[in-house]
């Protein structure tokens, strides 16, 4: 679950199984500040974060411009609800690029798939650095991250770490 916070960011608000009716789940607020280093744009867990804003972790998208800025803060402008799901914009708060990020989910398994598109509308071409569909921003908690490798007849070999608190989000 996410929602739009009072700066306009889209928020993380819940990871998990399905939620039932009477679930309850925080209202969207940007989180407090821990540092005069660690500011309240990093430690909010955005759906979709652009590079910029104070933004000390991995972003999701990078973009520079032709003038040089490479800043890009993203902010919820609309929504709409599609065949299988349904559609959120984004839109930077200085320059004209938009972000619509695509929600189709599985009836019978509730997998959710994710997408995204960035337009430039901007008279000027730019550069996108770096654009990932998602980027999850795990709440604290004890996780294993399973993988797998091996070289040729033996790609199989199952591997297992533990995940280490503050870690960045990962993009996928």
């Amino acid at each position: 679950m996410f929602g739009v916070n009072a700066r306009g960011e889209l928020q993380q608000l819940y990871w998990g199984g399905r939620l039932g009716a009477t679930d309850s789940i925080p209202q969207a607020a940007p989180l407090p500040e821990w540092a005069s280093f660690d500011r309240s744009h990093t430690n909010t867990p955005q759906e979709y974060a652009g590079w910029g804003a104070g933004l000390f972790n991995e972003p999701v998208l990078k973009v520079s411009f032709a003038d040089g800025n490479r800043d890009v803060a993203l902010c919820y402008e609309n929504h709409t609800a599609v065949a299988d799901g349904f559609a959120v914009v984004l839109r930077d708060i200085q320059r004209k690029i938009q972000v619509t990020l695509h929600y189709a989910i599985d009836p019978e398994s509730g997998i959710l798939a994710r997408s995204a598109t960035i337009e430039n509308r901007e008279a000027e071409p730019v550069t996108v650095e770096q654009a990932a569909a998602v980027a999850w921003a795990l709440p604290a908690g004890h996780y294993r991250l399973n993988y797998l490798t091996g070289r040729w007849a033996g790609e199989w070999s199952l591997n297992q770490e533990a995940g280490a608190m503050g870690s960045p989000p990962v993009p996928i």
